[in-house]
């Protein structure tokens, strides 16, 4: 497996690392971390396996090390910080959905995956009666067919959802990264058959009649938002 050298970037020691830039080349890397050494932003470069699991799994294993070690805050500031948080991370200037489908507008720095099952019974046998499910039920579209399909953090894919048995006949998942500095989320197709992860852009929100003209799209049917991949997405502002 190759080497892949991914560039992490934060503003504080208190926030968790976001995935900025990676290359195989690691003095290309390095130079794209110039630019934000420049900018007085804290970096990190990592080395990992090629896939996308690789990478992943590097960042939340930092993320968790920094949770673990992180100061403690008085609770009328963070309560004020997470309010600040949940109205700034919602919506953008544009109006468009920065979250990942209601899932994750709190966890900018976390990693999430969506997967098509057409029911929901390992779901059930595995968690049972438990509420809430660590898992949402979406509607989606893949290749022009729409199927039902789910969310869920990476920790719950990794550790539950990938190893059950109607998984291992999906073609592939889409992974949703941390959300880059301007709210935007990097996506990418990971394949079960081992062929490399393929970028489809970023995922966020559009109009129905926008959304409805892609052979690919996800519904969130409680709160009414459609959401897409594009290389291209809405210009944001920097928050």
């Amino acid at each position: 497996m190759a080497i892949y050298y991914t560039l992490l970037v934060r503003n504080t020691p208190s926030e968790p690392w976001l995935i900025e830039f990676g290359d195989y080349d690691r003095e290309i890397v390095a130079e794209e971390r110039e630019e934000y050494n420049e900018k007085g932003m804290i970096t990190k470069i990592i080395a990992t396996g090629e896939w996308q699991s690789n990478i992943t799994d590097a960042v939340e294993e930092l993320n968790l090390k920094r949770k673990d070690t992180k100061p403690m805050t008085n609770s009328i500031s963070e309560f004020a910080r997470v309010e600040a948080e949940k109205k700034s991370t919602t919506l953008d200037n544009q109006g468009f959905d920065t979250g990942v489908s209601g899932h994750s507008t709190l966890s900018s720095g976390e990693t999430y995956v969506i997967f098509a099952l057409d029911d929901d019974l390992e779901i059930r046998e595995h968690y049972g009666t438990h509420e809430p499910l660590p898992i949402k039920r979406l509607k989606g579209c893949y290749k022009g067919e729409e199927e039902t399909s789910y969310i869920c953090s990476w920790h719950t894919w990794n550790h539950h959802v990938r190893h059950w048995l109607a998984i291992q006949f999906q073609e592939s998942f889409l992974v949703l990264n941390p959300a880059r500095r301007d709210n935007v989320r990097p996506a990418c197709l990971m394949y079960q058959n081992g062929k490399l992860p393929e970028n489809v852009g970023y995922f966020h929100s559009v109009p129905e009649h926008v959304a409805k003209r892609c052979d690919a799209w996800t519904f969130d049917e409680v709160s009414g938002c459609y959401y897409v991949c594009e290389h291209n997405p809405p210009s944001r502002v920097i928050r």
